[in-house]
């Protein structure tokens, strides 16, 4: 065999080759691409209007709003991130467990998140709040927190401190809850007996942004915390504020 048709049969088999490369590469990239287009999107926007939002036949946007949080998360990704939009002041008449991170915004202005106390079974009574099930954040933004009053109730407060919580974890062994407040102020009577975070986890994380706490709140930020308390000197709490 000359060395032409070597070089010939050389240059055949590199044309083949390529080409069958360039046919794969155009499959995995095809595959590749209906892979990313099956995937879902883990971030989520929704509008929420207590007053005339509908969960049932509301597309959760500006102009056909949802009228609960708990809409907002069931309609995003387990793990995913649920952004929820308030375009009016908002009434906790319920407790929500977050199914990945969750931020609260209001829209356009200011808007208010307050809470109530409900029955615990016979004896006691709990507060509506936020239920943490993983490491997960939790951000308040352009709101005003609204804690109620505590000693009108009947039955009286729960001693339970998983109970006691605005945001709170459902076990003893939990690993942590990460909180964070930014352009909002807090409403709390001074006789108010819950507290921003509950007791029945690991670790907390609290940071605070351009937010106004009442004068008397030292005591309430993490429930079974003393007021004063130097955050420097417990080994569980990562915080900017100077004292609890």
């Amino acid at each position: 065999m000359s060395l032409e048709s070597q070089i010939a049969d050389l240059v055949s088999a590199a044309n083949k080759l390529t080409a069958t490369f360039s046919g794969k590469k155009t499959e995995i990239d095809q595959a590749v691409a209906r892979a990313i287009a099956a995937t879902p999107e883990l971030s989520r926007i929704w509008y929420v209007d207590q007053i005339i939002g509908d969960d049932k036949a509301g597309k959760g946007t500006r102009a056909e709003p949802f009228s609960s949080i708990r809409k907002c998360i069931d309609s995003t990704p387990k793990c995913g991130r649920c952004e929820v939009r308030l375009l009016s002041d908002y009434e906790m008449r319920e407790n929500v467990t977050l199914g990945g991170d969750l931020y609260i915004l209001g829209q356009d202005a200011s808007r208010k998140l307050s809470t109530s106390f409900f029955k615990w079974g016979e004896t006691e009574s709990s507060m509506y709040g936020f239920y943490v099930t993983s490491i997960n954040m939790l951000s308040f933004d352009t709101l005003e927190l609204s804690f109620p009053e505590s000693n009108l109730l009947s039955p009286p407060l729960t001693v339970a401190a998983g109970l006691l919580g605005f945001v709170r974890a459902s076990g003893w062994n939990y690993l942590g809850i990460s909180v964070r407040i930014r352009n909002s102020s807090i409403i709390a009577p001074s006789t108010f007996g819950g507290a921003l975070l509950s007791a029945y986890v690991g670790a907390f994380t609290l940071m605070c942004d351009t937010t106004v706490f009442p004068d008397d709140f030292g005591g309430k930020y993490i429930f079974g915390v003393a007021a004063g308390t130097l955050p420097v000197n417990l080994s569980n709490v990562l915080t900017n504020l100077k004292k609890l």
